[in-house]
C-alpha cells in the first residue's frame, strides 16, 4: 500500500512571533455615498502605515500629512487616512485593509450608506443627558464598560421606524442590546439578537413624543472593541427571499419579505416578534456559474457557510441577502404537509424549499424509488448561517395484505458526526445540518420529515431550508484558515494576515471537505504570487482532509501585497473539478480562549504580504522538494539542509506537525554549527492509510528582531539637517553677538560723549547765572550811586 509525503519547514520565534499588522478598530465605521473624511485606524503593529485599502474600487484613501518646517518635507500622520467615498459605490458594507511596516493587515468591515452620519461624542450616558437621534441618520458610538448609551428620538403619533444597531455585521465584539422607553420612561421595547448577534426593533409610536433608546452590551461589557452603528429609519428592508435558491443562469421570479418596500404589499400571517411583513415579487438575474466569487462581502457570513455557494441580492438598496444554487428541479412546500397523511407527493431528484414556519412545524415529503439507487438526502439550514438545528427521518412506506400502510423506520438522522467534538473549536466549519446517503431498500414509496430541534419556541419565517433529494455528485470544498502557527500558548488566539519575510516562509492551513465520498487525488495550489515568490503546493488523496501550504519567498523577493488565491483541482466523474479556497479569519483574537473566546468569520477574500525589509535569520530544506512514495514497513529518509543568516548560530529541534497519530516520526536535532541533517520516518503502523500526506516541520528558535531598520538611517539624516540649523543658528548668533556688542560700545561713547555735552551746558549755565548775578548787582549799585549823587 503506497503512502505519499511532502515535506516542508517552517521556522519560528520563541519568544515572540514576528509582527504582523493588525487593524482591529477604525473610526468612523462608515460614510454617506459621495463623502470626503478623515478616517482614523488603530491596532497592534501599525508602524510605517502607508495605506489604507477597500474591497470596492470607489473607495480610496489617501494619508494625511502635516508639514514640517524644521526638515522642510510634508510627513505622514501614521494612523490618518483621508478618505473619499465615490457618490455611486453601492451602500453596503465592504472590507478594509492597512498596509504597513509589517505587511497587509487583516479586514475590517466599512459601511457606505446613503444616510447623513455622526459620531458619539460620549455625553450621553446618562438618561437624563441623551443625545438627539435625527431619523434616518447614522451615528458611529461606543459602548463602555458597565454602561448604557442614551439617545432621543422624537416620533409622531402612528410614526414607524425600525431602530437598528449594527454590530457584530460590522466586526464588532459588542452584544448587543436595545431597549426603548416612552416619553414617561417606561420600557416598550426590547430587542437582542434579532439579525445574528445583533439587536433591531420595530415600533410604532402610539402616541407623539420623545423616546429614548438605550444601546448597551449584554454582558455590560466595553471598550474599544465594543463599536456599533445606530440608525431610526424607514426605509427598505428585506428579512428573507423565497425560494431560498435558483438554477444558475436562471432569471426566476422570487418573493422578497421585508418591511418598507416599495410596492409591498401587506402578507397575512407571515409576521416576524409579530410584526407583519410586506412582500413584492420580482425576477433575479443568477449567475451561470456556482462558485465562491459570487457570495460578495456583504452579508456577514459564519464559518458554517463556507460549504454553500451563494449569489449576494440586494433590492432596492435595501440589506444584502445570499441565494443559493440548485442542481435539481426546485419544489416549493406544500402549504398543507404537517402530518404523514399529508405528505407532499414530489419526484426525486428534486429540491424542496420550504420554512420552519410557523411554530412546531413539521413537514413531509413522500416520493417513489427503485431498488439499488442511491440518493443524497440532507437540508440545508444552519450552513445558511441560520441558527437552526434540523433533524429528519426517512421512512419505508409499505402495504399490508389489507391495504393498510406499514411504516419502516430506515434513519434517524441528525447531526453529523463530527459536530459534538469541532463545537466551538476554532475555525469550525462544521454543521447542525443533517445528510444521509440513501441506498433505496426496495422499489417502493417513502416518506422523509423535516422539522427544527429549536422550532417549538420560535416562529420566524427567515428560518427556512433546503431539503435535497438528489443523486451522488462526488467533490469538494476548500476553506482556507488563516490563522498564527506560533502562539505562546494553546489558550492563545492571535489576529493574523499571511506575511513572508525575505527568505523565509509562512504557512496557511487548508481544509478540505470532502463531498458525496470523494476520495480523489486533491492537487492544491497557490496562483498568482510575484516573482521571487513560490508554493509547491500539495496533493491529497483518500481520507486525507488538510494540508498545510507553505509559501516561500527568496532572499532577493521585493516588497507586494495582492490577493492569496488558493485552487484545488481534481479529476470527477465527468470532467475536471476545480475550486477555489473560502477564507475564514480571526475577527477577534483573545488571549485566553477559555475566558475571552475567539471569534471568527469568512470572508470573501484574503491578501498575502512580501516584506523586504526583514530577512528571516534562517531557512531550512527536507529533501528536494518532491513527493516521496513509499510504503507501510518502510523507511523513509530525507536529507535536511539549513541556511543560516545574519550569524545565526542557534541550535533547532524541528518537530513534524501535520501528520496523523499512526505516523509519529522523531524530533531532528541540529546543531549550532551544523548546516545538514537527515529526516527519518518508519511506517510501522498497520493502521496507516495509504494516500498523499502533506506536513511541515517547525523549528522555534530566537531572533534578535530591529523592528523599524529604516529609522535608525531616517534618524541619521534627520540629525544631520538638525546638526546643520544648529551650526547655521549658532553663527547667526555670534553675528548676532557681535553687532550687539558693537552697538553697545557706540550706545556708551554716545552716552560718555552726551555726559560731556551736558556739564559743559551746565558749567555755561552756571557761568551766565554767575554773570546774569554780577550785572545784577552792579545795576543796583549803579542806582544806588545815581540816587546818591542826586540827593
Amino acid at each position: 500500500m503506497a503512502t505519499a509525503f511532502m515535506a516542508s519547514l517552517f521556522v519560528s520565534t520563541t519568544l515572540a512571533q514576528f509582527p504582523v499588522t493588525e487593524l482591529t478598530t477604525i473610526s468612523p465605521l462608515g460614510a454617506k455615498q459621495g463623502a470626503t473624511l478623515e478616517v482614523t485606524v488603530g491596532g497592534a503593529n501599525q508602524e510605517r502605515l502607508t495605506a489604507l485599502e477597500f474591497s470596492h474600487e470607489g473607495i480610496t484613501a489617501k494619508q494625511k500629512t502635516v508639514s514640517n518646517a524644521l526638515l522642510g518635507k510634508e510627513q505622514p500622520v501614521n494612523n490618518t487616512f483621508v478618505v473619499t467615498v465615490a457618490a455611486n459605490v453601492p451602500p453596503g458594507i465592504y472590507e478594509a485593509r492597512v498596509t504597513g511596516l509589517f505587511g497587509t493587515s487583516n479586514a475590517r468591515r466599512f459601511v457606505v450608506g446613503q444616510a447623513d452620519e455622526l459620531i458619539d461624542d460620549g455625553s450621553n450616558k446618562s438618561v437624563s443627558s441623551p443625545r438627539a437621534l435625527p431619523i434616518n441618520t447614522v451615528i458611529n458610538g461606543l459602548v463602555d464598560a458597565n454602561s448604557i448609551d442614551y439617545y432621543q428620538i422624537h416620533l409622531g403619533a402612528k410614526q414607524r421606524v425600525i431602530i437598528d444597531c449594527q454590530a457584530q455585521r460590522i466586526d464588532s465584539k459588542l452584544d448587543g442590546m436595545l431597549v426603548l422607553l416612552n416619553p414617561q420612561q417606561r420600557e416598550v421595547a426590547r430587542s437582542a439578537d434579532a439579525i445574528g448577534r445583533d439587536p433591531q426593533i420595530d415600533f410604532t409610536a402610539p402616541s407623539e413624543g420623545d423616546y429614548i433608546v438605550c444601546v448597551y452590551d449584554l454582558i455590560y461589557g466595553g471598550g474599544t472593541s465594543h463599536f456599533y452603528r445606530l440608525v431610526a429609519h424607514d426605509q427598505p428592508q428585506v428579512d428573507y427571499v423565497f425560494p431560498p435558491v435558483g438554477k444558475p443562469g436562471s432569471n426566476d421570479q422570487y418573493t422578497i419579505y421585508g418591511r418598507n418596500l416599495p410596492n409591498g404589499q401587506p402578507v397575512e400571517g407571515v409576521a416576524i416578534n409579530g410584526i407583519p411583513l410586506q412582500q413584492v415579487t420580482t425576477n433575479i438575474q443568477l449567475p451561470a456559474e456556482a462558485n465562491a466569487d459570487n457570495a460578495g462581502t456583504q452579508a456577514y457570513l459564519a464559518t458554517a457557510t463556507a460549504v454553500v455557494d451563494t449569489f449576494e441580492y440586494r433590492h432596492a438598496n435595501a440589506n444584502p441577502v445570499q441565494i443559493g444554487f440548485a442542481t435539481d428541479p426546485i419544489v416549493r412546500e406544500a402549504a398543507e404537509n404537517d402530518s404523514p397523511a399529508q405528505a407532499q407527493t414530489i419526484t426525486v431528484p428534486c429540491e424542496v424549499v420550504g420554512q420552519f414556519y410557523p411554530e412546531r412545524d413539521v413537514d413531509w415529503v413522500q416520493f417513489d424509488a427503485k431498488q439499488g439507487d442511491v440518493y443524497w438526502i440532507e437540508v440545508l439550514s444552519h450552513r445558511m448561517g441560520l441558527e437552526s438545528d434540523p433533524v429528519m427521518l426517512v421512512q419505508q412506506v409499505t402495504k399490508n395484505e389489507q391495504g393498510e400502510e406499514q411504516i419502516k423506520e430506515i434513519a434517524a438522522v441528525d447531526d453529523p458526526g463530527d459536530r459534538n467534538a469541532r463545537i466551538a473549536q476554532d475555525f469550525d466549519t462544521s454543521t447542525d445540518d443533517p445528510a444521509y446517503r440513501f441506498t433505496v431498500p426496495g422499489d417502493g414509496q417513502y416518506r422523509v420529515m423535516v422539522r427544527d430541534q429549536f422550532g417549538d419556541g420560535r416562529a420566524d419565517p427567515r428560518f427556512v431550508y433546503r431539503l435535497r433529494i438528489r443523486r451522488e455528485q462526488p467533490g469538494f470544498q476548500l476553506v482556507a484558515h488563516l490563522q498564527q502557527t506560533k502562539v505562546a500558548n494553546n489558550n492563545q488566539v492571535p489576529v493574523y494576515a499571511p506575511v513572508v519575510r525575505r527568505g523565509g516562509s509562512c504557512l496557511v492551513r487548508v481544509e478540505v471537505i470532502r463531498q458525496d465520498g470523494f476520495d480523489g487525488a486533491i492537487d492544491l495550489a497557490v496562483e498568482g504570487l510575484p516573482e521571487g515568490v513560490t508554493c509547491k503546493g500539495a496533493s491529497l488523496s483518500n481520507a486525507v482532509n488538510t494540508a498545510w501550504l507553505v509559501i516561500e519567498a527568496a532572499e532577493n523577493a521585493k516588497s507586494w501585497q495582492g490577493p492569496l488565491q488558493i485552487v484545488g483541482r481534481a479529476k470527477g466523474p465527468e470532467a475536471e473539478i476545480v475550486r477555489r479556497a473560502r477564507y475564514t479569519n480571526v475577527v477577534w483574537g483573545t488571549a485566553n480562549r477559555t475566558t475571552d473566546p475567539a471569534l471568527f468569520r469568512l470572508s470573501p477574500t484574503a491578501r498575502l504580504s512580501v516584506i523586504d525589509q526583514h530577512v528571516a535569520v534562517g531557512f531550512v530544506q527536507v529533501g528536494d522538494g518532491n513527493v516521496v512514495e513509499t510504503s507501510r514497513g518502510a523507511k523513509v529518509d530525507l536529507p535536511i539542509k539549513v541556511t543560516r543568516r545574519e550569524g545565526f548560530k542557534e541550535a533547532l529541534s524541528l518537530v513534524s506537525t501535520g501528520l496523523p497519530g499512526e505516523i509519529k516520526p522523531g524530533n531532528v536535532a541540529i546543531a549550532a554549527d551544523k548546516t545538514d541533517g537527515t529526516f527519518s520516518v518508519v511506517l510501522n503502523n498497520n493502521n496507516t492509510k495509504p494516500g498523499n500526506y502533506t506536513f511541515y516541520l517547525r523549528a522555534d528558535t530566537k531572533q534578535k528582531l530591529v523592528r523599524d531598520p529604516l529609522a535608525i538611517p531616517e534618524a541619521e539624516e534627520e540629525a544631520k539637517v538638525i546638526a546643520a540649523a544648529a551650526t547655521q543658528a549658532a553663527e547667526g548668533l555670534k553675528q548676532a553677538t557681535a553687532a550687539r556688542d558693537q552697538a553697545n560700545k557706540e550706545m556708551q561713547t554716545a552716552a560718555n560723549e552726551l555726559k560731556q555735552s551736558q556739564q559743559a551746558k551746565t558749567n555755561a549755565d552756571n557761568a551766565f547765572k554767575t554773570t546774569e548775578q554780577a550785572a545784577k548787582q552792579a545795576g543796583e549799585q549803579l542806582a544806588a550811586a545815581q540816587k546818591a549823587a542826586e540827593g
